[in-house]
């Protein structure tokens, strides 16, 4: 991979992944962070990628750097909670989440209520339920992609993916907004 393709992988896939390291650490400080360890793995691997094909070759590298982003968080969590400092419930982060023009104040509360009822559903999921949930909703690859992210097979990023949506589903019947 060359320095070009590199920036136009930043230009093209910066945001998405960065996003992703947002959900994945469950604060903007620390998805920058792991942003920027994930860009210097890819710069330091740059030489090892091989593009093939122009849109389809950056694709697959941003899967390559989610991947790095799964493996990277999963240490830091590690070593986190070995410092017994593991704290995933950052209120202060901002994930671009934009509110719909012409609601009330009331509704947006609401919507904003909603939100944040489905992102805490989400980050209480095991770890290895929620990594599929961000990559198949957040980071919209497929189960083959989720697959090829995590190293894992197919059948059971499917089977995590389908055990996952059932305990969200449990757990948003049962929040406050659940008996809507």
């Amino acid at each position: 991979m060359t320095q070009r393709e590199m920036e136009r992988l930043l230009t093209r896939y910066g945001p998405d992944i960065f996003g992703f390291c947002c959900y994945l650490t469950g604060s903007r400080d620390a998805g920058e962070e792991l942003y920027q360890d994930i860009m210097l793995t890819a710069i330091e691997r740059m030489d090892r990628i091989e593009l093939q094909g122009e849109d389809e070759g950056l694709f697959h590298v941003r899967n390559f750097c989610m991947g790095i982003a799964v493996r990277l968080n999963k240490s830091r969590l590690r070593k986190e909670s070995r410092q017994a400092q593991v704290s995933l419930d950052d209120e202060e982060n901002d994930f671009g989440f934009t509110l719909s023009d012409g609601l009330t104040p009331e509704q947006r509360f609401i919507e904003q209520q909603e939100i944040r009822g489905i992102r805490d559903a989400v980050r209480s999921l095991p770890e290895k339920y929620r990594e599929v949930i961000y990559l198949f909703y957040y980071a919209d690859q497929s189960l083959r992609e989720i697959a090829e992210t995590l190293h894992l097979p197919q059948g059971t990023v499917k089977s995590r993916l389908n055990h996952a949506k059932k305990l969200l589903g449990r757990q948003l019947k049962e929040g406050p907004y659940g008996d809507r």
